[in-house]
Formats: C-alpha cells, structure tokens, sequence
C-alpha cells in the first residue's frame, strides 16, 4: 500500500519575511494608499503655493509684545466696540494665539499681473481690557479682513499705499456670555499721515527691548475705522508679528508618497 503524499509547504508560509497572500494583497492595498496620499498633498500644497497663476505666502501671526495697552497681549485693538451692542466703551483688544485664537496672514500675488492681496483671517480672542485681562465680551470672534486694493511689494516686505472701500473686513462674534453669535462689526482701512493703511515688514517696527527683537519676526501694523465711519477719534489698529509657515518641500512630499512602503515586507 502506497504512502499518502504530504503537501509540500508553500513558499509563502515558510521562511524569515515570507508573506502570506492575504497579506500580500494588503500590502499592496497599502502601498496604493500611500502612493494617492502622498500624490493627493502634493496637489494640495502645489495648490495653495501655485493655483491658478496666484503665488501664496502663509504667515503665522503672533501678538506684539509693545501695545500700549497690553497687558493683556494683542493682535487687534478697537476701541468702544461693544457701544453698538449696549456694551462698555473703552479700551477693547484681542489676542491672536491666546485661549484658542489662531490667526494667518496670506499674500497672494497674480503671477500675469503682479497684482497682489493680503489677507488677515482666523481666530481671535478678546474682550473690553480692564488691565490685566478682558472682561465684557470676553469670548472667540472670527476676523477676516482683505486688502485688495493699492498692496505694494516695500523693503521687507509689503504696504498699502492708499485707503480704499474694497480694503475691508469684519469681526463677527462666536458666541459668549455677553455678544450673541453672528453679531458682525464691519470695517474698512484707514490712512496715517502720508496715506498708508496698513504694513508688513521685516523691519522689527517697535521691538526694541523685547525678546523678539531680531528674531526674523514681521511685524503688522496699519489702521481701520467702522464702515460708517463712527469713533474716528477712537483707537483702531493693528500690530502683530509675523512668522512665515513654510510649504513642505518635494523631498517630504515624496516621502510622504513612500509611505505606504512602510507596511510592505519584502520576500525574504
């Protein structure tokens, strides 16, 4: 009577490193993943670098340490903000990174006509100043306010070098113990002595003395005023620093794409 013949183990399930087909098939499932994520983002940043002919530059934005009224620190004073809606006059301010606010600046540059944009837009946090903190208001707001007209490459950096209508924005409430959500502020730029709303430079503007001095910061300034043109007398500004967010580079872009690599064991 003739032995029963032993299946002979296939290759796939012996050995250091030998995969399994289900496991093959996941690898490669894996790795397609990978190559569309990474091919994916570098559409997305290509996107925001290069779209459509417009070239982006992000700046993360920071409080500037020299406001006059700080503390607390700021990024936005409006003064008397809160008469409109029943509220205290005075001193009123509002952080770009402190308790949840997070603000960009984005200038965007035609690459055909040169025509360029600033765009200061995110989060901020502030309230009615009463010294050391903020009281009345005191809440998250979203700010969103676009020079489009008269932005000028100067020195460092970029200026808008005359006051416009489109130059506008607004400040609209999230919600907290005093401003119901959706209460809006609009407002447009305004000029100083010789014109000029508003500038962004590499130029160290008022950090004398402070940490930041010298540190590579840009820093924000300019002017704005209610859309109705009520409290022109009352202090209206912005200063900021600045701090560019570089775009990831195509060496990280590619290894991004590689990642799905990681899951894939070569046959040993």
């Amino acid at each position: 009577m003739r032995e029963k013949a032993v299946p002979t183990p296939r290759a796939e399930s012996a050995g250091f490193g030998a995969i399994t087909k289900g496991e093959e098939v996941m690898n490669r499932a894996v790795l397609r993943a990978g190559f569309a994520l990474g091919a994916g983002l570098i559409g997305v940043f290509a996107g925001a670098a290069n779209a459509g002919g417009v070239t982006t530059q992000v700046f993360r934005l920071h409080d500037h340490p020299d406001g006059n009224i700080n503390p607390p620190p700021y990024g936005l004073r409006y003064d008397d903000l809160f008469k409109s809606v029943g509220g205290p006059g005075g001193s009123t301010s509002f952080s770009f990174e402190e308790n949840g606010a997070s603000m960009r600046l984005i200038v965007s540059t035609d690459t055909m006509t040169n025509a360029k944009t600033i765009r200061i837009v995110g989060k901020v946090y502030g309230g009615k100043d009463n010294g050391a903190s903020v009281s009345f208001g005191a809440g998250l707001y979203k700010l969103d306010f676009t020079y489009t007209q008269n932005v000028a490459a100067h020195g460092t950096g970029w200026k808008v070098t005359g006051t416009d209508s489109a130059n506008n924005g607004s400040l609209v409430s999230l919600g907290n113990a005093d401003v119901a959500a959706g209460t809006t502020w609009s407002f447009s730029d305004k000029g100083d002595g010789k014109g000029n709303s508003f500038y962004f430079k590499q130029d160290d503007h008022r950090l004398a003395g402070h940490p930041e001095f010298g540190q590579g910061y840009w820093v924000g300034h300019g002017w704005v005023m209610s859309s109705d043109g009520r409290g022109l007398s009352s202090t209206r500004d912005f200063l900021f620093l600045g701090k560019p967010i570089p775009l990831p580079t195509a060496g990280l872009m590619g290894a991004i794409g590689l990642l799905g690599l990681a899951g894939v064991r070569r046959r040993g």
